[in-house]
């Protein structure tokens, strides 16, 4: 082989590492990103299975607030079905009252008539009295009775 051609070898050789060189570096970058690769999939992975965790516990969560919200709508039934009630007695209640309004009115003037009327009675029975204690008593004037 002659001065060129070894040349001409040579240079290829060269272009040949060069080109393995590049290569080697490429590949080394390529698992340097592999490495963070798989370091990134296996925080993903982690990350994942805390989330399977946080959803499993949301939907105990969400489980639990049913279980609570269909209570409270129990209870506010059970409020409305009160306040009802309530509403009715307070009817009641004032319906009562006033029938004893009535009733205690009638008492009252019936009370205050028979107050007077008695009032009256005891007047004209001490007037009587006092008509009698300041008359003479009167002579009979019957003779049959004198004798």
């Amino acid at each position: 082989m002659g001065p060129e051609k070894q040349a001409e070898v040579v240079a290829q050789f060269d272009v040949l590492i060069d080109i393995a060189r590049r290569t080697e570096a490429t590949v080394n970058a390529l698992r340097t990103d592999v490495a963070v690769l798989k370091t990134d999939v296996a925080e993903l992975k982690t990350d994942v299975a805390e989330l399977k965790t946080d959803v499993a516990e949301l939907k105990v969560g969400q489980a639990e607030l049913k279980a609570d919200v269909a209570e409270l709508k129990t209870d506010v039934a059970e409020l409305k079905t009160d306040v009802a009630e309530l509403k009715v007695g307070q009817a009641e209640l004032k319906a009562d009252m006033e029938r004893l309004r009535q009733v205690t009115s009638n008492n009252h003037l019936t009370l205050k008539g028979r107050v007077e009327q008695l009032g009256d009675m005891f007047t004209h029975h001490l007037v009587d009295d006092h008509q009698r204690s300041s008359t003479p008593a009167p002579v009979p004037t019957d003779k049959r009775k004198r004798a």
